[in-house]
Protein backbone atom coordinates (compact mmCIF):
# COMPACT_ATOMS: atom_id res chain seq x y z
CA UNK A 1 0.00 0.00 0.00
CA UNK A 2 1.73 3.54 -0.91
CA UNK A 3 -0.08 5.08 2.53
CA UNK A 4 1.16 4.59 6.07
CA UNK A 5 -0.03 5.92 9.20
CA UNK A 6 2.14 5.50 12.43
CA UNK A 7 -0.08 6.76 15.72
CA UNK A 8 1.51 7.00 19.27
CA UNK A 9 0.34 8.74 22.39
CA UNK A 10 2.16 9.11 26.01
CA UNK A 11 0.96 10.12 29.46
CA UNK A 12 2.73 11.63 32.28
CA UNK A 13 0.83 13.01 35.12
CA UNK A 14 -2.89 14.26 33.92
CA UNK A 15 -1.42 14.71 30.08
CA UNK A 16 -1.88 12.67 27.24
CA UNK A 17 0.73 13.68 24.15
CA UNK A 18 -0.40 11.99 21.17
CA UNK A 19 1.34 11.68 17.47
CA UNK A 20 0.19 10.69 13.76
CA UNK A 21 2.61 10.20 11.10
CA UNK A 22 1.06 9.60 7.80
CA UNK A 23 4.05 8.46 4.60
CA UNK A 24 3.43 8.13 0.96
CA UNK A 25 5.77 5.62 -0.97
CA UNK A 26 8.04 6.12 2.31
CA UNK A 27 8.17 9.82 2.48
CA UNK A 28 6.62 11.85 5.28
CA UNK A 29 3.17 13.17 3.93
CA UNK A 30 1.48 14.51 6.80
CA UNK A 31 2.36 14.66 10.71
CA UNK A 32 0.57 16.02 13.62
CA UNK A 33 1.00 16.24 17.34
CA UNK A 34 -0.86 17.75 19.86
CA UNK A 35 -1.57 17.18 24.03
CA UNK A 36 -4.62 16.16 26.01
CA UNK A 37 -4.25 18.12 29.59
CA UNK A 38 -6.14 17.92 32.41
CA UNK A 39 -7.34 14.19 32.08
CA UNK A 40 -7.77 11.21 33.94
CA UNK A 41 -7.85 8.79 31.08
CA UNK A 42 -5.87 6.12 30.38
CA UNK A 43 -2.96 5.74 28.11
CA UNK A 44 -4.78 3.38 25.66
CA UNK A 45 -7.60 6.00 25.29
CA UNK A 46 -4.36 8.28 24.17
CA UNK A 47 -3.73 5.53 21.85
CA UNK A 48 -7.32 5.05 20.05
CA UNK A 49 -7.11 9.02 20.18
CA UNK A 50 -4.00 9.27 18.24
CA UNK A 51 -5.26 6.27 15.99
CA UNK A 52 -9.35 8.46 15.48
CA UNK A 53 -7.08 11.79 14.70
CA UNK A 54 -4.82 10.02 11.75
CA UNK A 55 -7.83 8.22 10.36
CA UNK A 56 -9.69 11.42 9.96
CA UNK A 57 -7.14 12.93 8.47
CA UNK A 58 -6.75 10.07 6.11
CA UNK A 59 -10.42 10.60 5.14
CA UNK A 60 -9.91 14.66 4.96
CA UNK A 61 -6.81 13.64 2.44
CA UNK A 62 -9.35 11.32 0.53
CA UNK A 63 -6.70 8.49 1.50
CA UNK A 64 -8.84 4.55 0.57
CA UNK A 65 -6.18 2.15 1.28
CA UNK A 66 -3.40 2.76 3.76
CA UNK A 67 -1.43 0.25 5.99
CA UNK A 68 -1.71 1.04 9.62
CA UNK A 69 0.92 0.91 12.63
CA UNK A 70 0.86 1.19 16.32
CA UNK A 71 2.87 -0.03 19.41
CA UNK A 72 -0.33 -0.77 21.26
CA UNK A 73 -1.04 -4.20 21.29
CA UNK A 74 -4.17 -3.97 22.94
CA UNK A 75 -5.23 -1.19 20.22
CA UNK A 76 -4.69 -3.09 17.60
CA UNK A 77 -5.69 -6.39 19.26
CA UNK A 78 -9.25 -4.49 19.34
CA UNK A 79 -9.35 -3.37 15.84
CA UNK A 80 -8.40 -6.69 14.39
CA UNK A 81 -11.11 -8.74 16.63
CA UNK A 82 -8.39 -10.56 18.35
CA UNK A 83 -9.23 -8.82 22.01
CA UNK A 84 -12.92 -7.03 23.46
CA UNK A 85 -12.45 -3.83 23.93
CA UNK A 86 -14.54 -3.96 27.40
CA UNK A 87 -15.12 -0.09 29.10
CA UNK A 88 -17.48 1.97 27.32
CA UNK A 89 -15.18 4.77 26.30
CA UNK A 90 -12.50 1.73 24.81
CA UNK A 91 -15.80 0.49 22.89
CA UNK A 92 -17.16 3.65 21.57
CA UNK A 93 -12.94 5.02 20.55
CA UNK A 94 -13.46 1.07 18.41
CA UNK A 95 -16.27 2.28 16.88
CA UNK A 96 -15.29 5.36 15.74
CA UNK A 97 -12.08 3.97 14.20
CA UNK A 98 -13.94 1.13 12.21
CA UNK A 99 -16.82 4.18 11.22
CA UNK A 100 -13.70 6.38 9.99
CA UNK A 101 -12.71 3.02 7.95
CA UNK A 102 -15.62 2.40 6.47
CA UNK A 103 -14.60 2.09 2.56
CA UNK A 104 -11.13 2.45 3.34
CA UNK A 105 -8.70 -0.57 2.42
CA UNK A 106 -6.66 -1.06 5.16
CA UNK A 107 -4.03 -3.57 7.32
CA UNK A 108 -3.20 -2.71 10.76
CA UNK A 109 -0.19 -3.98 12.27
CA UNK A 110 1.46 -3.51 16.00
CA UNK A 111 5.34 -2.72 15.70
CA UNK A 112 7.57 -2.24 18.37
CA UNK A 113 8.23 0.96 20.13
CA UNK A 114 11.05 1.73 18.66
CA UNK A 115 9.67 1.31 14.71
CA UNK A 116 7.05 3.49 15.58
CA UNK A 117 7.95 6.97 13.65
CA UNK A 118 5.29 8.77 15.47
CA UNK A 119 6.86 8.47 18.69
CA UNK A 120 8.78 11.07 17.87
CA UNK A 121 6.13 13.03 17.78
CA UNK A 122 4.73 12.06 21.00
CA UNK A 123 8.02 12.72 22.91
CA UNK A 124 8.34 16.23 21.63
CA UNK A 125 6.21 17.50 24.36
CA UNK A 126 8.65 16.29 26.75
CA UNK A 127 11.47 17.21 26.07
CA UNK A 128 11.12 20.59 24.68
CA UNK A 129 9.76 23.93 25.79
CA UNK A 130 7.77 24.72 22.80
CA UNK A 131 4.28 25.99 24.33
CA UNK A 132 1.30 23.68 23.86
CA UNK A 133 -0.90 25.05 21.42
Amino acid sequence: MAYSLYFDASKKQKSITYGILIEKDGQTFYKSRGTIENTNLSNNFGEYFALIMGLFYCRLLEIKEISIYGDSQNVVHQITGKNRAKSPIMKESKRLCMELLTDVKYEISWIPRKANKADRETRWRLTTQEPVR
